[in-house]
């Protein structure tokens, strides 16, 4: 039996729940390929984009929407066995988790075997832009975490364990927020010429251009 098989009854209906709330993919079975137990047709992603490319909000979402999969997964009896932020994308403005194999049955007693992942892939990255002002640049370097994985499930650590884990993680990243800096274009709607109807006007303009192009119109401006 392939080795995935085993955690698919479980998964799959975890899947579409997570689907009807865009927080994955949505996808449908199809006819098995030659050679392979089970295809899914998953929904393609308009636009992909890379975590160096991100910014702090962006990998801030992205962290949090892992840890709240991590959560919901344990009360499913399921775990997040990949904590990569390279399994995060977003449409639009939402991030969407696209490894959906990405779940599995949780062991008892295990540790979160992707802990060290996210430090890697969130936690350090966030951290470090938030206290120091660095760039997240590095990640496009990163290790992926995986030989300590290895190492991890051979510890033996409680389900409530991993719950008070993820919540201290989302505290943690919660808190953290980007410094405030000036640039060049910080005071622009105070310095800016622009007289009210003027502004107004602009606004107009910048809906009428984006409603054209399938924006829909609704975009904040300010």
């Amino acid at each position: 039996m392939p080795c995935y098989a085993r955690h698919w009854e479980a998964v799959a209906p975890f899947l579409q729940e997570l689907a009807q709330e865009g927080l994955v993919p949505s996808f449908s079975e199809r006819e098995p390929l030659e050679g392979t137990w089970k295809t899914l047709e998953v929904a393609p992603i308009p636009f992909i984009s890379y975590p160096y490319e991100w910014s702090f909000s962006q990998l801030k979402a992205a962290a949090l929407l892992t840890l709240s999969l991590q959560e919901r997964a344990l009360a499913r009896g399921l775990v997040l066995k990949d904590a990569s932020a390279y399994n995060v994308q977003f449409v639009g403005a939402r991030p969407i988790f696209v490894d959906l194999l990405s779940f599995e049955g949780a062991k008892p007693n295990q540790p979160w075997s992707a802990y060290q992942q996210f430090c890697m892939h969130f936690l350090a990255p966030l951290a470090l832009i938030s206290w120091a002002n660095l760039k997240s640049s590095f990640l496009a370097q990163c290790g992926d975490g995986r030989s300590v994985a290895q190492k991890a499930r051979a510890a033996r650590v409680g389900k409530d364990s991993l719950v008070q884990l993820v919540n201290s993680l989302k505290s943690a990243v919660t808190r953290l927020t980007l410094p405030s800096e000036k640039t060049s274009w910080g005071d622009y709607c105070t310095d800016t010429n622009y007289t009210n109807i003027a502004a107004q006007r602009k606004t107009h303009m910048v809906q009428q251009v984006a409603e054209r192009l399938g924006g829909g119109g609704n975009m904040p401006l300010t």
